[in-house]
């Protein structure tokens, strides 16, 4: 199979989330106690891909040692930072392929991912006989019709045909369109054809959805789309969607790596964890190192990092 390159987005200010992100980037918050970033490092590992380009902001370049530390081995791990200010995520990707002319899975990093990306890229290469300069994975968020400022959804919305190739995208249109046969979701992870990326018409573009994949399908260009089947997507987004996020971890409400042993249902332990004679209520996950003092009660819908100490107060 021809070689892919791979790019992590994740150079945003990641405002929504702040205090969390006001020294880190976003994919550099946990889930679970596990990072976004290495989540996504076992996704790609998963579908043996060994190489990838991680792009940062400018002002997480001291979290640099962290995010390499978590790349699994034999993973070939190059981290970018924007070369200017006025930089978007279409310039971002330009940077990080430079004159690499082979096509490019893009992972937006702000998002809890479960999805069989070596399946997406085998898609698109059975795409690109039919043409393809893209293909987009899709879901099916339960928020999908869930409005949010000015009646929007949340997510940019698509249609396919019975062979997959993609006829209608809007990012973000108001709820009321959405009707039966548009009511697919962009998973903010795709394949894209250098040619599409080095179109003259679209050298100005900063924004994929808006300013490439919108205009692209709108004039019968051939943009494809790949079903996640049985993965799934959340958008981190804020602190509200954050801690949305945690609380059905621990509830099993969705299936990702939970560290620890679960010592009672759903209810896990790290290692060298001390909690005398509190009282642990599920949902809760303690990490590595937690120590609780005696007469404290702890949870239901609790997560506490590596190495905290909690003490009860009368």
């Amino acid at each position: 199979m021809e070689t892919f390159s791979v790019v992590i987005l994740s150079a945003g200010p990641g405002f929504r989330l702040n205090p969390f992100t006001l020294h880190r980037p976003k994919a550099l918050c946990k889930v679970a106690n596990i990072t976004l970033l290495e989540r996504l490092f076992s996704q790609l590992q998963a579908g043996s891909f060994n190489r990838c380009v991680l792009a940062l902001p400018a002002t997480a370049s001291g979290m640099q040692n962290l995010a390499a530390a978590v790349a699994p081995p034999g993973l070939d791990l190059t981290i970018i930072f924007p070369r200017d200010a006025n930089f978007g995520k279409v310039s971002l990707v330009r940077q990080a392929i430079g004159s690499d002319p082979s096509p490019v899975l893009v992972i937006y990093g702000d998002s809890l991912l479960s999805a069989n990306l070596r399946e997406l890229v085998e898609t698109h290469q059975r795409n690109r006989a039919k043409g393809a300069l893209a293909t987009i994975l899709y879901h099916r968020p339960a928020d999908l019709r869930i409005a949010e400022k000015d009646g929007q959804t949340y997510h940019g919305v698509l249609s396919v045909d019975p062979n997959g190739r993609m006829t209608r995208f809007v990012e973000k249109p108001k709820v009321v369109t959405i009707t039966a046969g548009f009511d697919l979701a962009n998973a903010a992870v795709f394949v894209i054809e250098r040619e599409l990326l080095d179109r003259p018409d679209l050298q100005h573009a900063t924004d994929f959805s808006f300013e490439i994949f919108q205009p692209a399908i709108a004039r019968g260009w051939p943009i494809f789309g790949c079903d996640i089947g049985q993965g799934f997507r959340f958008d981190v987004g804020g602190i509200a969607r954050w801690h949305q996020l945690n609380l059905q971890v621990i509830r099993k409400e969705i299936d990702v790596v939970v560290p620890g042993k679960e010592i009672a249902p759903n209810l896990w332990a790290g290692e060298g964890i001390m909690v005398s004679s509190a009282r642990l209520e599920p949902p809760a996950l303690l990490g590595d190192k937690v120590c609780v003092g005696a007469g404290t009660v702890l949870g239901p819908d609790v997560v506490v990092g590596n190495g905290c100490r909690i003490k009860h107060s009368p």
